[in-house]
């Protein structure tokens, strides 16, 4: 039974012989037994063994082997190569290998990979070398084949006539067939359209054919017969297939006299059907053409269809572009084609006359270069890329250099024009001015961020400042409540930094990423600020032009900020109501109602429930908006942050006005822990940068006399009858708050009670943390 020979790999590594474990006297026989043609050199380079397999397959015996005749079985196109890669590196210690064309003992030339390999004595040093050859004929078929159809298609993307790339396949046949070829094209009737000469043909040959004239019918071959898979020429012998005349008399001698004929021939069949001529290839053999290469010649025939059908595509291509550049220079924008890489190879009028280039410039490199803004194309080059790529419309937004050297804004719309295949083979790219529009799109961000600047240096301070235990509470509630979407009334005296506690609630809330819209609902005048909160329709009044956002659709999936919502009026407190209730709003001067999604804060210093009592503000309204309520500590209430308040605002006043102070001084300090701060952080604000701006040196004082009210005797020390009087006034407090069931002004108030200003009963209340809420009496629902 035969045996079955597995698979080798010819890329993969023969594994060295370890030469201590094969005595000098064995190598030959070792060598002999291996399965691929094997054979050993000597440092200068010449044979001094093959093994039998070498002979079997060159049909040369060991004596013509040796020395450097192995090289008669060597294709005579390799052997340059072969002595520049193999035999020059005598010297070198390294393995080498390299592929060659091999002839077999019937004629035919396999592509083979040489590997040579060290053989070393005991200390090392080499003595001789060893090297094998290993089949690799199908694939680097394969090879030929891919790399033949990618270089006729570069070709004819390049402009190579066919001609040109017949000339080319036939120098890639007369490597692979080991013959001296000459390919040639007829049409449907037997003319004879392009005959090339391969490389290694006779001179004479070449001679008669190339080139050979193309003209009337009777200066063409004879007529060839179609079946449907090839067609069958005449004998190259008969007179009758040659053009009657002295160059066909002379092609058919030169080729007789060199013994060519006609091996092959297929007709070129379209992908529609179409018969499009005749691929015959004539080369000299003195056998008969094997399977293998008629399979490569068919193949050949396969690239030459391609290479018709690539240039009749490219014909009609150039036609319709003739026409198509007609049109485009009639249309009144800026209009440039590319090729599928994405290079400019036309531009029509309209482009030619904004950049002031000619023709040549648009072809020419660095057209992009010269005509985009360097920014624009760095920030697009990816992006282009890869939209390119994808082969799909786009869009891309750039600055065009006009003739003047001015750039303008184009929005580019990037559209693919495709072949019968589907292959992209131009894109059209059509640019319209949208500079004005980009501009105030500009200006408006640029007025956002001014906005958004003056916001951040007109708020009390940029990020919360303190380690006071009451602080400590407010940032605790802050924790837990910035989470939820629950409506938050923030209560505290003028100055506390009752915005900056709104803001920290929505940078910490999942909205962080969208608006934040503050409105002070107490500097907006009453007959505007239905309009500013909601919007309005055009014509909804005298002077409404046009529709206008409120700040709640600003503030849309946002939060909204209601400063000194004690201040809103009546109606609007309805329309406030029914945000919270429906989470809609409805635009002056329509009745149609809007979903916003929006988280309200809201921030008085006023006492709601007093205003509720004298019919000034909502009681139902009061509700919705104290959902989570946060007192925020007056600053007299903490003490422990001054210094830290202190260093703060000169650090940030001192930059602003470029100053440095290494100190404080310490009675300046000890001044302002012990003032009472009735303006809260934004009088110390105003007392630090007032100082900041006067104080000369590196040691930074207040004016006592800035502090305008009498500073309270050892406040820290209260004196036991302080004590006492201070119990007594709270415990009468609360006796008020009981009997008014928690009601601080109005006639049935407990300020009334107590004979004292509304106000003022309030500052003591919270003054003594009392808790006038746990005094009202449930209403009965």
């Amino acid at each position: 039974m035969r045996k079955t020979r597995r698979p080798y790999n010819p890329r993969m590594a023969i594994t060295p012989l370890p030469s201590h474990l094969i005595p000098v006297v064995d190598f030959q026989l070792a060598i002999n037994g291996i399965p691929e043609l094997a054979w050993s050199t000597r440092l200068d380079g010449t044979v001094e063994f093959v093994n039998q397999r070498w002979c079997d397959y060159t049909g040369l015996s060991r004596e013509e082997s040796l020395g450097r005749g192995w090289k008669a079985a060597v294709h005579a196109g390799d052997l340059p190569g072969l002595e520049e890669k193999w035999e020059s590196s005598g010297d070198s210690e390294q393995e080498r290998e390299c592929e060659i064309r091999l002839r077999r003992t019937d004629g035919v030339f396999h592509w083979f990979l040489f590997r040579r390999q060290p053989y070393r004595d005991e200390t090392g040093s080499v003595v001789r070398w060893y090297a094998t050859g290993t089949d690799i004929e199908e694939s680097k078929q394969r090879e030929f084949l891919r790399a033949a159809e990618k270089r006729t298609l570069e070709m004819i993307a390049d402009g190579a006539n066919l001609p040109e790339v017949l000339n080319d396949l036939c120098t890639t046949m007369d490597q692979y067939t080991s013959a001296t070829t000459l390919a040639f094209l007829m049409d449907k009737g037997g003319d004879l359209l392009i005959p090339v000469a391969g490389p290694h043909l006779p001179p004479a040959v070449a001679a008669a054919f190339n080139p050979w004239p193309v003209g009337p019918r009777s200066a063409c071959c004879g007529t060839a017969a179609y079946t449907k898979k090839r067609c069958v020429i005449p004998d190259l012998a008969d007179d009758s297939y040659w053009p009657a005349d002295e160059r066909g008399r002379a092609a058919r001698n030169a080729v007789l006299s060199h013994g060519l004929r006609a091996t092959w021939s297929q007709p070129l069949i379209s992908k529609s059907g179409e018969v499009m001529g005749t691929f015959a290839v004539i080369y000299s053999t003195p056998r008969t053409p094997t399977p293998r290469d008629l399979e490569f010649i068919e193949a050949a025939g396969h690239i030459a269809r391609i290479a018709i059908e690539r240039q009749r595509s490219q014909e009609k291509l150039r036609e319709d572009e003739r026409e198509l550049r007609r049109i485009t220079d009639a249309i009144p924008h800026e209009i440039v084609v590319l090729d599928p890489c994405g290079n400019a190879v036309y531009a029509n009028r309209t482009t030619l006359d904004y950049t002031g280039m000619t023709a040549e410039d648009v072809t020419a490199p660095g057209f992009r270069e010269r005509l985009f803004h360097p920014e624009d194309i760095e920030r697009n080059r990816d992006f282009r890329k890869a939209a390119l790529e994808r082969g799909l419309p786009f869009e891309a937004e750039h600055r065009a250099r006009r003739k003047d050297g001015e750039y303008r804004w184009f929005l580019t719309r990037y559209n693919p024009f495709r072949n019968d295949q589907g292959q992209v083979i131009r894109w059209y790219a059509t640019g319209t001015d949208i500079d004005d529009r980009v501009r105030a799109e500009e200006r408006t961000r640029n007025e956002n961020l001014a906005l958004r600047e003056q916001i951040d240096r007109d708020s009390m301070f940029e990020d919360i400042v303190g380690s006071s235990e009451a602080l400590r509470k407010v940032l605790r509630q802050i924790a837990k409540l910035a989470a939820s979407d629950a409506t938050v009334l923030i209560l505290g005296e003028t100055g506390t930094g009752k915005e900056l506690i709104a803001r920290s609630i929505h940078k910490r809330s999942h909205r962080a990423d969208q608006a934040f819209i503050g409105v002070n609902c107490a500097a907006i005048p009453q007959s505007l600020i239905a309009s500013e909160l909601f919007g309005h329709e055009k014509g909804a009044f005298t002077g409404a032009t046009q529709r206008r956002l409120g700040r709640f659709e600003a503030a849309n999936s946002g939060t909204i900020f209601l400063d000194e919502v004690g201040d809103l009026p009546a109606e609007i407190q309805v329309a406030l109501l029914r945000v919270l209730q429906e989470r809609e709003i409805e635009r002056v001067g329509s009745n149609e109602p809007i979903p916003i999604d929006v988280r309200i804060v809201a921030a008085t210093h006023r006492d709601l429930n007093a205003l509720v009592a004298e019919g000034k503000f909502r009681e139902d309204l009061l509700y919705r908006l104290n959902v989570v309520p946060i007192d925020v500590p007056p600053l007299r209430d903490r003490e422990a942050d001054i210094p830290l308040l202190v260093e703060y605002f000169i650090d940030r006043f001192g930059k602003k006005a470029g100053k440095k102070f290494g100190t404080i001084d310490k009675r300046s300090l000890d001044l302002l822990q012990a003032y009472d701060w009735p303006g809260n952080i934004r009088e110390l604000q105003n007392v630090i940068e007032r100082a900041v701006i006067l104080c000369d040196g590196e040691t930074f004082s207040v004016d006592e006399t800035w502090l305008r009210r009498e500073l309270p005797a050892a406040r820290n020390r209260p004196s036991p009858l302080n004590r006492v009087l201070a119990r007594q006034e709270k415990e009468m407090i609360e006796a008020a708050l009981t009997q008014c069931h928690g009601r601080v002004s109005g006639p049935s108030g407990a300020a009334t009670k107590l004979g004292l200003p509304a106000r003022t009963l309030d500052s003591k209340i919270k003054r003594f943390k009392i808790n006038k809420y746990r005094f009202k009496v449930p209403s009965a629902s």
